[in-house]
């Protein structure tokens, strides 16, 4: 019996999230940054989340794929119940609200990590909803948005010698857990303090290691900038953050250029953008995609998910 975890903190209402201010505010006074995050926690669990394969980290490149993680045609998904069990015991410590019935999506898109065209998620009924993360030295909580179930993709690396990315099945379909925040952070301190508390969260229930320099935890960083009593701004998303530096220094950078393009009366368009840890920036991958671009549609092969008390 699942039993939802009591956690006993001051009483904030969640006007607060969004009002409380910040050292780092004082750097672009004036101006307002909106900052949310979505996290993807690999599951701490020995097989995939809908395959018997082997989650694999230091193994030899595809040797831990079977032929659904391959995307042959023919081959069905099978849930992982343990992995299932590891997001509800991460969702009941965030005080979110396990659904009793949840839904497997498909999110289409095509790129050389994801052999099948698209990922299994739960955008539409995810797992979990509600929620929130106290900050000890804020003193206040980051409000949740949702908790879903998702397969990761394989990994790809550009090898310099060849000219050409390499990719590693290995990590296809390796369960993950998207922990998606509300726009309540307001500096690149209070996003780093997030991720750090969040990180040792997951580690303290046992649901993820959390090693964000071997990639079982990754950041997207979705960033806004508008003037004080304005309403928000173009939001951008940094994707890929695999440090709580590179976390803070992407954000940073990003709203720096937002600001410059605001004061010169420039539009800020609504992108997906990479960060580069050398120069310190942010640079454009693509223009942003909303849900109709991903063609999201439900798994003809996943029945819904119940889970009862």
């Amino acid at each position: 019996m699942y039993k939802r975890l009591c956690v006993i903190r001051p009483c904030i209402s969640k006007r607060t999230y969004a009002s409380a201010s910040t050292s780092t505010a004082d750097n672009w006074a004036g101006w307002e940054t909106v900052i949310g995050i979505e996290v993807h926690a690999q599951i701490k669990s020995r097989r995939k989340l809908f395959s018997e394969s082997f989650n694999s980290t230091d193994e030899p490149p595809n040797t831990h794929v079977s032929l659904f993680d391959a995307a042959f045609p023919g081959t069905l998904p099978r849930l992982n119940k343990y992995c299932v069990d590891l997001a509800i015991r991460t969702a009941l410590a965030l005080n979110a609200t396990v659904q009793p019935k949840s839904a497997f999506d498909r999110k289409h898109y095509f790129y050389r990590d994801l052999p099948s065209g698209y990922q299994i998620t739960q955008n539409y009924a995810p797992l979990a909803i509600g929620g929130f993360l106290y900050l000890d030295k804020a003193q206040r909580p980051v409000g949740l948005k949702q908790i879903q179930l998702e397969q990761d993709t394989a990994k790809s690396t550009y090898a310099p010698s060849l000219g050409a990315t390499q990719i590693d099945l290995n990590r296809a379909g390796v369960g993950l857990m998207e922990i998606v925040s509300q726009p309540d952070m307001r500096s690149p301190e209070e996003a780093a303090a997030y991720v750090r508390t969040l990180q040792a969260l997951l580690r303290s229930v046992g649901a993820s290691d959390g090693n964000m320099e071997q990639g079982s935890l990754r950041c997207d960083v979705n960033v806004s900038v508008n003037r004080i009593g304005e309403p928000f701004g173009t939001r951008c998303e940094i994707k890929n953050l695999n440090s709580i530096k590179a976390v803070q220094v992407a954000i940073t950078s990003e709203v720096y250029r937002h600001i410059d393009l605001i004061e010169r009366g420039l539009p800020v368009a609504q992108e997906t953008r990479g960060f580069d840890e050398e120069r310190a920036e942010t640079f454009k991958l693509r223009s942003k995609e909303d849900a109709p671009d991903y063609r999201y549609m439900p798994d003809p092969n996943l029945p819904p998910l119940l889970v009862s008390e």
